[in-house]
């Protein structure tokens, strides 16, 4: 238990620029923190822009930790197979990354075709996969 919180924190700590460097450039203007609000996002459709660039923003996030879990499963289940209980956390890691990765992709999916279906009904184009921006 106490590696994992410590794995936690120093996951924490290695990401922590990632979201203190957040792209401020939000649709309908950036955050307002006198008045709490973004600037123009009054419309549903400047409302669902914003929660598709957080979510945008954080798939890239989500998918790396899944992945590291995964891996942490696998080395697991690799190194430690003379150990059946050992054996059974790494499968089950793998299972539970596996799990993550499906549902992170699957939001950001949905979110994707929501975000197309209101703003574009004709457009026929596949919209590039989220990125981090340094």
């Amino acid at each position: 238990m106490r590696n994992n919180l410590r794995f936690l924190y120093y996951a924490l700590l290695t990401f922590l620029p990632l979201v203190a460097s957040a792209d401020p450039g939000l649709p309908g203007g950036s955050y307002n923190p006198s008045t709490g609000s973004f600037g123009g996002a009054t419309t549903i459709q400047s409302i669902i822009l914003i929660a598709k660039n957080i979510v945008g923003s954080l798939v890239p996030l989500f998918v790396t930790l899944a992945l590291v879990y995964f891996i942490w499963g696998l080395a697991e289940y690799i190194l430690e197979s003379g150990e059946a209980n050992k054996k059974e956390e790494g499968r089950t890691r793998m299972v539970w990354g596996t799990l993550a990765l499906f549902v992170v992709i699957s939001v950001w999916g949905l979110v994707n075709i929501i975000k197309d279906t209101i703003f574009s009904a004709n457009s026929t184009s596949l919209s590039a996969p989220p990125a981090i921006r340094f």
